[in-house]
Formats: structure tokens, sequence, C-alpha cells
């Protein structure tokens, strides 16, 4: 008694055999795998770009035991650049290597009091940071106010809370995007030219040679693309994770969800490869 032919077992072949095929093409394999990896690689290691650094040269008879100059320099964003020579110093700052010249001279008149004279001289190479110098000097002057003189009369209080919230770096960004990337060149690119292709090459005439229908001939080529991905999604995901430190808010639930979203885009995305292909 012969045995029924199974279409599924079918599938699963062609898909097995389609994936062997996809893991030995140079082509498939850079642009939907290794390309997103390199992106991921170059910018994960770029400088991230959000936080704001200004270079602002110290005089060098700048006061740098002052209260001002203690403060100033726990600023994140300030890099005090000490120098020896004031004509580097002036043409560093004209050529934009500077944002300011910061000079503490102390000139207190009353004794175990405090106060100096600082001097802020910029250039028209740095009229974007050079005003938020300023405000970042006058802010921790008003501080060191508060602190020493503590009974001046103020109009306000200022209260500052400050919540614990997501740290996003720029890497939580160009992952996605890179993702995205790789299920378009997979899905619409990838699936474009197959069936044209499989005709040319007269393997589709073989394929209707045999029982198989259409519909799971083209369910095992979806098949071993959504594979194919699926190991460059865990590739990907990772790489970014383990070496960029990819923020994965809620941990697992967090990858399942990104695989299944990625899975639905894939499959939309074939959809519309496999449509342009049945036109060719």
């Amino acid at each position: 008694m012969s045995k029924s032919y199974s279409q599924f077992k079918a599938a699963l072949a062609i898909a097995k055999a389609s994936l062997l095929a996809m893991l030995r093409s140079p082509t498939s394999v850079v642009f939907s795998l290794l390309f997103p990896i390199i992106f991921i690689v170059v910018f994960g290691t770029m400088v991230d770009t959000t936080q704001v650094n200004i270079k602002v040269g110290l005089s060098p008879n700048a006061d740098t035991n002052s209260l001002l100059y203690k403060s100033l320099s726990r600023v994140k964003m300030i890099h005090l650049v000490p120098y020896t020579s004031q004509a580097t110093l002036q043409e560093d700052l004209v050529r934009g290597r500077l944002t300011a010249i910061l000079d503490i001279r102390p000139d207190s008149k009353i004794p175990f009091v405090p106060h100096y004279q600082v001097g802020l001289l910029t250039s028209g190479a740095s009229t974007v940071k050079a005003p938020l110098v300023e405000t970042i000097i006058h802010d921790l002057m008003s501080q060191i106010d508060k602190r020493l003189f503590k009974n001046n009369y103020s109009a306000a209080t200022l209260t500052t809370k400050k919540m614990t919230g997501r740290m996003y770096q720029s890497i939580d960004f160009i992952l996605p995007g890179q993702l995205g990337f790789s299920l378009l060149m997979a899905g619409v690119f990838g699936s474009t030219f197959l069936f044209f292709n499989l005709r040319q090459s007269l393997v589709l005439k073989r394929f209707f040679a045999t029982p198989i229908r259409r519909s799971y001939l083209i369910l095992g080529e979806m098949l071993s693309r959504l594979f194919f991905q699926v190991i460059g999604f865990i590739i990907m995901i990772s790489l970014g994770y383990f070496f960029f430190d990819f923020t994965l808010v809620n941990g697992i639930l967090t990858f399942a969800e990104m695989l299944s979203f990625s899975l639905f885009g894939l499959i939309v995305f074939m959809g519309i490869g496999f449509i342009i292909s049945g036109f060719l």
C-alpha cells in the first residue's frame, strides 16, 4: 500500500534546501547579515553625541585652589585644559579648538571671606557653546554664595528632585534600524527575484513535475527565510547587548517581543517580494 504524499514534509525539504543555498550565497549573507553587523559595530563604537562636551582653556596664572575651580572641575560637560603658554591658548581659541578661556584671580579684601575675579574670554568661533559656559559659571557662583552666606535674603527657594528613568544610548536607536534594514533586504529584495531565478534555471519547472502544491512551495521558501532571519536576529541582538550595552528593558520579554514583531514585519515584506516576483 503506497503512502500518501506529505505536502508539509515537502515544504520542509524545500525550506532546508533553500536555507543551505542562502547560507552558501555571499549576496544573502552580506546584505542580510554582514552589513547590519558592520554598521552596528561601527556606530556602536562611536562616541555618544548626546553628551555635550565643552573644552575650556585655563589661563596659566589661574587660581586652581579656588572653590569655583573645584566646583567647575566636577561638571561633566566641562573639560578644563591647562595651558602654559598664553599665545598657544589664544591661538586655540581663535581656531575653535576651545570654547572659552577661563581666568580666576583671588582679590579678597576681607580676611577669611573668599572672593575672586573671574574672566571669561570667548571668540566668534564659539558663539554656540560660550553662553552655556557663562550660564554654568553663574550657577556655580550662586551655589557657592548660598553655601557661604546662608542668611542672605532670597525671593524664592528651589527644591529639585530627580527620578530614576531609562538611560538610552545611541546603540538603542541604531540597532533596531539595522534590524529593519536586514528585514527589508531579506523580505523584499531577497524574495523579489526568487521565482524568476528559479524559472530561469528551470528549477521551478522541475518543482511543477512533483506533486507539491504551489502554496506549500511558497511556504517552504518563507520558512527558510524566516529561519535565516531568526539566526541573524539572535546574532545582532547578542552583539548589541553583550558588547555595546543595548537596552532590553524587560529582559527576555523584550527580546521575545522584538522577535515577534520582526517575524511579522518579515512576513509582510516577503509578501510584497512574492507579489513582485509573481509579476516578473
